[in-house]
Order: C-alpha cells, then structure tokens, then sequence
C-alpha cells in the first residue's frame, strides 16, 4: 500500500510545508520543510520537542547556549517545552522530522505563540 501524506502549509509559517506522519492523543511525529533561506521564527509551545535533521543545513534560534548553532543531517535538537527555539535555514533549506507530544490542536491549529 501507498499513501500519499498532503502538504499543510500554516498561514502562520510561510515557506513551511507540514506533512503529518503520525498525529495521535500523545504522539505527533512531522515532516517539516523549510524553504532554503526560509525562517521559523521564535516561537514556545506547551510540549517538549526533539527535531531531527534529515537534509538541509539551518542556523538554530533560541534564548539559550545553542542560539546560532549550525545544524545538519544526523543531528538531533530537543527543545523544552516553553523554551523559545525556532530554525533559519541556508541555501539548501531544511528538512527535519519533528518528533513531540501534540503541536497540532484537535481544532487543526497549532500551539504556537511567537516570542
């Protein structure tokens, strides 16, 4: 069987594509891409989040040790939930599998609030 996953594109992420992998009650597993030069910008939510790199370089945004630290296929990034973290991407964009606790809302929305 194939399944083909549809592209979500959030108003709120422009250049972001969402497909969703796996979106249970305490399980969500995404694929996000990024637009190359594209930015994720500072943002919190109410769930840690761990992010792993699959293709693309970006420079993580954070309000911590790691904020501008280049990151690139086979690296992992956990952030905590209410930790204000974001990605900005190089040339080639970025692709990572974001791996947390529910982002998306039952209503479709997405726990997100902009720093």
């Amino acid at each position: 069987m194939i399944i083909s996953l549809p592209i979500v594109r959030p108003e709120t992420l422009p250049g972001v594509g969402l497909q969703y992998l796996e979106n249970g009650p305490s399980t969500e597993k995404v694929l996000v891409t990024l637009e190359p030069h594209g930015k994720i910008p500072l943002h919190t939510h109410k769930v840690d989040a761990r992010m792993y790199i699959v293709a693309g370089r970006a420079k993580v945004l954070s309000n911590d040790e790691y904020n501008g630290r280049q990151v690139g296929p086979g690296e992992c990034v956990l952030f905590r939930k209410n930790l204000p973290h974001g990605f900005e991407a190089g040339i080639e964009g970025l692709t990572f599998l974001s791996c947390n606790d529910g982002i998306r809302q039952t209503d479709g929305s997405l726990d997100l609030q902009f720093v």
